[in-house]
C-alpha cells in the first residue's frame, strides 16, 4: 500500500505501475480522487463590526449565516475562494456561519459588535 501524505487541493489522479520479475509491465486504470479537507473555513476579523473576509478551500460552496436562534439571515453561492461581505445589516450579536460544499459542512461562530 502507499499513502499520499500531501495531496493537492482538488482532484488528484493516481495509477499503479507494476513491474514483474520477468520484466512484464502492468498499468492500472487511473483513479481520480477529490481532496477537500473538511475544515478549511477561515473568516476574519472575528469579532467584526461590519466587514467579514471569508477564505475557503473549495472550488464552489454555499455560505449561510444563521442567527443564534437558527434563523437564516443570508445565503450566498461562493465561486471564489476569497470573498468580502458587508454585514452592516446584521444586528450586534452571535451568529453561525456555515460553509457547505458537496457533502462537507463546516460551521463557525461569528460575533458582530457595534
Amino acid at each position: 500500500s502507499w499513502t499520499d501524505n500531501s495531496p493537492s487541493l482538488g482532484t488528484n489522479y493516481y495509477r499503479l505501475v507494476q513491474l514483474d520479475a520477468d520484466g512484464e509491465k502492468h498499468v492500472s486504470n487511473t483513479l481520480a480522487i477529490d481532496y477537500y479537507p473538511s475544515e478549511c473555513l477561515i473568516m476574519y476579523p472575528n469579532p467584526t463590526s461590519s466587514t467579514l473576509r471569508i477564505d475557503h478551500c473549495h472550488p464552489s460552496a454555499v455560505l449561510r449565516i444563521f442567527s443564534a436562534l437558527g434563523n437564516l439571515k443570508q445565503e450566498v453561492i461562493l465561486n471564489d475562494s476569497h470573498t468580502t461581505f458587508d454585514l452592516s445589516f446584521l444586528d450586534a450579536g452571535l451568529y453561525l456561519v456555515q460553509l457547505q460544499s458537496g457533502p462537507n459542512t463546516e460551521t463557525q461562530r461569528l460575533s458582530i459588535v457595534r
